[in-house]
């Protein structure tokens, strides 16, 4: 089974928050990897006013996810990738 995360930065209110909700994520700007398969739909779908930064490329998305404050999304499946979980870890 295959869940999704978003990791938010540790200085946004929201970071205090255990668990969230897709209105909880309404009107923010999301850094994407482009190929984030049928979850791309569902998150379209259920966060109201929200943008999202689509990258193709993992080594672009990395250098972006680091030098920026963007949430970004995960699941229990990227983060057995090294670039993910090299993401994860330096927040």
């Amino acid at each position: 089974m295959e869940y999704l995360g978003v990791e938010i930065d540790k200085f946004h209110p929201l970071a205090q928050k255990k668990q969230l909700t897709f209105t909880d994520l309404t009107g923010l700007s999301f850094l994407v990897v482009q190929d984030i398969g049928p979850w791309r739909q569902v998150v379209e779908d259920n966060i109201p006013d929200a943008s999202f930064l689509y990258q193709e490329d993992l080594n672009t998305m990395g250098q972006i996810s680091r030098y920026s404050s963007f949430p970004f999304f995960f699941s229990n499946l990227t983060q057995a990738n090294k670039a993910t979980m090299k993401r994860l870890c330096q927040r």
